[in-house]
């Protein structure tokens, strides 16, 4: 979701009376609030595919609504509430990690995995720019990338094999998630707000497009390896792991990049009573995707396992 260049901000004002009145703001803050940010690949390369403010006003600025102002702060409360019992299950250093080292074929993969997810970073700064670092897929993606770098080094370091453990759930929920929500939920409702057929077959092409297939599909199997590459019993410490990250990413999307018109996840704002539904749906995502990978409420699994 990218802004647009000056000159394409520009072009487009004087082809929309209601924005040729307005005078030229950068996209995306909240001071252009008729305008909205772009979303799409660099101004050279192709043509706005979406503009914010496609979305109601309504949904875009205007106070909280009393259940996000309720329903935010607890949850976060419960999340930190599970701390002590989370540690408690944190899986012990086994003692043949550091020594035995890694499936010679496993390395190769996962070091393939590296190189490849650096390369679509690389890709992105080229081509589409820096942004897209504040996007929840993006972060992901450099959580799963970092997590594969802890499998990796692992066997030699004791510090990268507590990272690649503290990102494990974060890894493996994200990926799923991303791929869940884009797929079944975001392209969708993109699509319906889109005004015409030429912006929709715009958003497919987009959408398609070798960086989004990346980060938006191939983001799956790449959590997935990273989590069974070295596989364990998921334990209460990978679940906590990953909504404390997601809790801090909510609250950075509602504290600065919606107040700051950067509209990523419309079903994230806080400015209906359904907020709450959204919430809700992500954490039980989050539940449900650690009892279908086998997770546990205890430490004593994980702690036998090794």
């Amino acid at each position: 979701m990218a802004p647009s260049s000056p000159s394409r901000s520009q072009d487009a004002r004087t082809s929309d009376p209601l924005l040729s009145k307005r005078p030229p703001r950068r996209p995306g803050l909240r001071k252009d609030r008729d305008f909205g940010s772009f979303i799409g690949p660099k101004a050279s390369q192709a043509q706005t595919v979406m503009r914010f403010d496609t979305f109601p006003l309504w949904l875009r600025e205007g106070p909280w609504t009393w259940a996000a102002t309720i329903y935010v702060p607890v949850a976060c409360a419960l999340v930190m509430a599970l701390t002590p019992w989370a540690l408690a299950t944190v899986p012990p250093i086994p003692d043949t990690r550091l020594s035995a080292g890694m499936d010679t074929t496993t390395a190769w993969i996962s070091c393939a995995c590296i190189g490849w997810a650096a390369l679509i970073v690389g890709y992105m700064f080229a081509t589409v720019g820096s942004w897209p670092i504040v996007s929840f897929t993006i972060i992901s993606w450099l959580i799963m990338t970092s997590r594969l770098v802890g499998v990796v080094l692992g066997p030699y370091s004791v510090g990268m094999h507590m990272l690649a453990e503290a990102l494990r759930g974060p890894a493996l929920f994200n990926a799923v998630i991303v791929f869940g929500v884009w797929w079944m939920v975001l392209v969708p409702l993109l699509t319906a707000f889109m005004p015409d057929h030429k912006k929709r077959m715009d958003f497919f092409k987009f959408n398609f497009s070798f960086f989004l297939v990346n980060v938006h599909a191939l983001n799956l199997p790449l959590g997935l390896w990273s989590h069974y590459s070295t596989h364990r019993p998921l334990c209460l410490f990978d679940l906590w792991t990953a909504l404390t990250l997601g809790m801090l990413y909510l609250m950075f999307y509602l504290m600065y990049l919606d107040p700051n018109g950067l509209h990523l996840y419309i079903i994230l704002s806080p400015r209906t009573r359904f907020c709450v539904v959204s919430y809700t749906a992500l954490i039980s995502i989050h539940v449900g995707m650690y009892l279908a990978f086998g997770g546990t409420w205890t430490a004593d699994v994980c702690h036998a396992f090794w």
